[in-house]
């Protein structure tokens, strides 16, 4: 059995070596003291939690801002870079359209080639049935002639084809 039995604060049963003043005296301390930590702890941890939600809201409000500076310069590398890829697109349907017309370019100097070799060989053919060599002792101004009209048509003709055409 304790000593002294449970104490009320709000007055039932005071401790026997103390006083109803005395007690009243004390309860009030105590009631005082409670309420000043209880006061003094919650303005403390509500400054605390304020603190801490202000610093929170302070560090979203930062990376809110850093995103969105990021999402806007996003967007304008995107607008660049789309310029940029249609530009390329279009430097392409040029190099492809005059690739396609140096193919086209290119078969016809085949085609030309072709008829020059037939021709060459038609002359030969002609120049191996006649005795040149006797002709050229015999008549040099006649084969004279003839060489430089030859030599004047292959030249204009290599010209003309080595001609670069210009399609502006």
């Amino acid at each position: 059995m304790p000593l002294y039995p449970p104490i009320d604060f709000f007055g039932s049963c005071p401790p026997p070596h103390l006083s109803v003043s005395s007690l009243f005296a004390t309860t009030l301390q105590i009631k005082i003291f409670c309420e000043k930590i209880f006061i003094d702890y919650t303005f403390t941890m509500s400054f605390k939690l304020n603190l801490i939600l202000g610093a929170l809201l302070a560090s979203s409000l930062a990376g809110s801002w850093l995103l969105f500076n990021q999402l806007t310069q996003s967007k304008a590398n995107q607008i660049v870079l789309e310029s940029k890829v249609s530009e390329q697109n279009d430097s392409i349907k040029q190099y492809l359209a005059k690739q396609e017309q140096l193919s086209a370019d290119l078969g016809l100097l085949e085609t030309e080639k072709q008829n020059a070799l037939r021709e060459v060989n038609k002359l030969r053919q002609t120049f191996a049935k006649h005795d040149l060599d006797n002709l050229a002792l015999n008549k040099p101004g006649l084969v004279e002639k003839i060489v430089n009209k030859g030599t004047k048509n292959v030249m204009n003709t290599l010209v003309e084809l080595t001609t670069v055409k210009d399609d502006g």
